[in-house]
C-alpha cells in the first residue's frame, strides 16, 4: 500500500527537526538539582526553598518532584528561584508539569503557572526587557513535558524560575525536571534558525495532499509556460487559454463577472 503524501512528509518533517537542532549544541543545564532527587532537609530538595504551606517535595516511585498546593482561595504560592544566565544570548528552558482540580480565582488568569522574569544582578527589574510568557495550567492533567525559548535581554544576569499558585481558588500543581541551557550568539542563531526550518517543515507537513488524477487513456499532455496573458505550449508554441492578470481579475469581480481567470 502507498503511504499518502502527507503522511510520507511527517519523516521528513521529524529528520529535518532533529538533523538541525541537534547541530545548535547549548551548555549544560543550570538548574542545580533541577530533577530534585538530592534530598534537603526537612523532607525538602537541596538547592530548592524548603517546605513550609503549600510548598511540598512528595515522593511517588522513588521518584522526588515539586508540589505547589493552594491551600486557601485567592492565597499566592511561589516559589522564587533565580539561576544565573549572565553572557547568554538565549535560553530554552523545559519541565514537567501535572496539575489536579485548578480554578481560577478572581480573574482568569489567577491560575497554576510557571513564571520566568529576567533580573539584574541585584534580583532587580532589567529595563525594557521582554519578558517570556507563563505557561499556564486549568483543570486537571497529567503529567505534560513543557519547553519554551527566548533571547536573554541585555542587562540580564539572571532568570528568575517562579512556579506559583497564582492567586487561583483551588487545585495543586506537580513539576519536575527543570532544565535551563544557556546557548551563546552563534549557538543561539544556529538554535533560532534551525527552529524556523523545523517548524516550517512540520507546518507543511500538515497539509493534506490529494491522490493524483487518473489520466485517461489516450490523453496527451505538454509543458505549458505563462506567456504575457496566455498559456503556451512549450513544445509547439501554440496558443491555448487566457491568463488573467491581478488588476484584471479585481475589475471583472467589481462588475460581477465570475468566470474564471481562464478562459
Amino acid at each position: 500500500m502507498t503511504m499518502p503524501r502527507s503522511n510520507r512528509l511527517l519523516p521528513l518533517a521529524a529528520f529535518v527537526a532533529g538533523a538541525t537542532l541537534c547541530h545548535a549544541q547549548a551548555q549544560d543545564n543550570i538548574v542545580a538539582n533541577g530533577d530534585f532527587q538530592i534530598a534537603g532537609d526537612n523532607n525538602g530538595a537541596a538547592n530548592w526553598p524548603a517546605p513550609n504551606d503549600g510548598i511540598s517535595y512528595p515522593v511517588e516511585d522513588g521518584n522526588r518532584f515539586l508540589r505547589l498546593t493552594q491551600t486557601e482561595p485567592g492565597r499566592h504560592v511561589m516559589i522564587y528561584h533565580p539561576v544565573n544566565v549572565q553572557g547568554a544570548a538565549g535560553v530554552r528552558m523545559s519541565f514537567k508539569a501535572r496539575w489536579k482540580d485548578v480554578a481560577h480565582g478572581a480573574q482568569t488568569w489567577n491560575d497554576a503557572r510557571v513564571m520566568m522574569v529576567f533580573k539584574d544582578a541585584n534580583h532587580g527589574d532589567v529595563p525594557g526587557a521582554k519578558q517570556p510568557g507563563a505557561p499556564n495550567f486549568h483543570g486537571t492533567g497529567d503529567w505534560q513535558a513543557r519547553e519554551v525559548s527566548f533571547e536573554v535581554p541585555k542587562g540580564a544576569v539572571f532568570l528568575a524560575l517562579m512556579p506559583s499558585m497564582f492567586q487561583a481558588n483551588t487545585g495543586a500543581l506537580d513539576l519536575d525536571d527543570f532544565v535551563v541551557e544557556k546557548f551563546d550568539g552563534a549557538a543561539w542563531k544556529a538554535f533560532t534558525l534551525a527552529a524556523a526550518r523545523a517548524k516550517a517543515a512540520a507546518d507543511f507537513a500538515k497539509y493534506v495532499w490529494s491522490e493524483p488524477l487518473p489520466v485517461p487513456e489516450g490523453t496527451t499532455t505538454a509543458p505549458l509556460k505563462v506567456q504575457g496573458n496566455r498559456l503556451v505550449a512549450m513544445r509547439d508554441g501554440k496558443i491555448g487559454g487566457r491568463v488573467s492578470p491581478p488588476a484584471e481579475m479585481r475589475r471583472r469581480a467589481a462588475a460581477g463577472d465570475s468566470r474564471p481567470p481562464c478562459d
